[in-house]
């Protein structure tokens, strides 16, 4: 997967860098952001209207190469970088990861804790008979 994501990376650094020939970078920073915007505003659509998987599915591909083209251009004009995006992504939901990934081990350290207090409330009582 890491390989794929790779070679659609490549290709949307590619095909800026050739709109960048003939565009300013700015107009196609507001073409890709005018495209996501339209290609959501129909992702929505077919979710509420007949929920066509394939229909879907394509769609969805040209919203992760829309954002992947935006990121770019937004990269070419030294607005931020692909790091940055995903190093404060990751930090905005690193908190949201940690209940959800660790919802289970929370509760084990509450029960572990519940006994321990238990064991040591029992081991308390039977010291002051």
């Amino acid at each position: 997967m890491l390989l794929t994501l790779e070679k659609i990376i490549e290709l949307s650094e590619k095909k800026v860098a050739y709109l960048n020939q003939s565009k300013q970078n700015s107009e196609v920073i507001w073409k890709y952001i005018k495209r996501l915007r339209e290609q959501v505003e129909q992702a929505e659509k077919n979710i509420s209207d007949n929920n066509d998987a394939e229909q879907l599915e394509k769609l969805l591909w040209d919203i992760l190469w829309s954002y992947f083209c935006l990121v770019d251009s937004l990269e070419a004009d030294e607005k931020t970088t692909r790091e940055e995006i995903l190093h404060k992504a990751y930090k905005k939901h690193k908190y949201e990861k940690d209940i959800w990934i660790n919802e289970d081990e929370e509760v084990k350290q509450q029960e572990t804790k519940s006994k321990v207090s238990a064991y040591l409330w029992n081991l308390l009582k039977k010291n002051n008979k």
